[in-house]
């Protein structure tokens, strides 16, 4: 392919092309997610590496403009092209009901992986984007594609590892978990699996034990269950009702929530209607402690102070990988 000069035009042109796809990265996320740009903030993880990867491209772009360096034109037109191709295909998969959600592929459902692997393909094509460039600035001309598709997994990877040490190091304890001093006054367990015969799983159970140890040490007043159910099955919050009521909870403290399908959509439901209707000033969110880090992200991306308590389950080496990894991918 031939290579010419970057025009100003040229620069131009893709960078504001890479700070539309940037906006729109961060509309969809807010939009998706029942939020406004006033609940925006800078400093959340993902938002920081988007920022910094669509900086990388157009510095890199107009410092090869400046410096009069000869570049494949149609291979950045390309890439760019690319970019709002898979940005695309997450719009279309995040807001369109295709019929896919009864399907599941390592515990998300079919839909989830599909818009997971869109963005990360946007995300890897960011990367090799980002090595062209700063090759082309470094005069690494030799294997150059290779170099920057090699690099740009090499640096995926990394990403991954980096999410799997700040899960690791921003752990929670099991006891009490990050709880204050302030007393909680409702108790949120996150939904789990349900097995056949309508058994809870033992992620969903030990979480729902959480809840009653909680509330029978006088943490909580009240216990909030929630998660909705795949179709022939009980909800799992009314799985998990039929398991705590045998811990000898009273059902005047237990609240059910049937609709939620994700973390997101559990951590919006404690938003608007525990924390703003209800007016619960103080919450506590059980899950399992590999799950927490990323709930912590999401309590900060939509401005949820809530304190957070692991569960006492405890998972062979083989499945704590899995889920961290699992957790590591969806933090980033």
């Amino acid at each position: 392919m031939k290579n010419k000069l970057l025009t100003l035009g040229n620069a131009i042109s893709i960078s504001l092309i890479i700070i539309v796809n940037l906006f729109f990265l961060f509309y969809l996320k807010y939009s998706s997610h029942n939020l406004s740009f006033i609940d925006f903030r800078f400093v959340l993880i993902g938002n920081l590496i988007n920022t910094a990867f669509s900086f990388l491209i157009i510095l890199g772009i107009f410092i090869l403009f400046f410096k009069s360096v000869s570049v494949s034109l149609s291979i950045f037109y390309l890439l760019t092209g690319l970019l709002n191709l898979f940005l695309l295909m997450v719009v279309i998969l995040t807001f369109l009901n295709i019929p896919s959600q009864e399907y599941y592929l390592l515990s998300l459902s079919f839909m989830q992986v599909l818009i997971i692997i869109a963005f990360g393909l946007f995300q890897l094509t960011q990367l090799f984007f980002i090595l062209i460039v700063w090759l082309k600035i470094l005069k690494i001309e030799k294997l150059i594609y290779l170099r920057a598709l090699v690099n740009s997994i090499f640096t995926a990877m990394g990403l991954l590892i980096f999410a799997l040490i700040f899960i690791n190091t921003k752990s929670i304890n099991r006891k009490g978990a990050t709880l204050g001093n302030n007393k909680p006054s409702i108790a949120v367990v996150l939904g789990a699996a349900v097995w056949s015969d309508n058994k809870p799983s033992p992620s969903l159970a030990f979480r729902v034990d959480k809840a009653a140890e909680l509330h029978k040490e006088g943490i909580v007043n009240k216990i909030q269950l929630t998660g909705g159910s795949a179709p022939g099955e009980l909800s799992e919050a009314e799985v998990s009702l039929n398991h705590i009521l045998k811990k000898g909870i009273s059902r005047d403290n237990i609240w059910i929530e049937k609709n939620t399908t994700s973390t997101i959509e559990q951590v919006r439901f404690v938003k608007k209607e525990l924390i703003q209707k209800k007016q619960f000033n103080s919450v506590v969110i059980i899950s399992d402690i590999y799950h927490l880090q990323r709930v912590k992200e999401i309590c900060n991306f939509y401005n949820v102070k809530a304190d957070l308590a692991a569960s006492n389950l405890n998972l062979r080496t083989d499945k704590i990988i899995f889920y961290q990894l699992r957790e590591c991918t969806a933090l980033l």
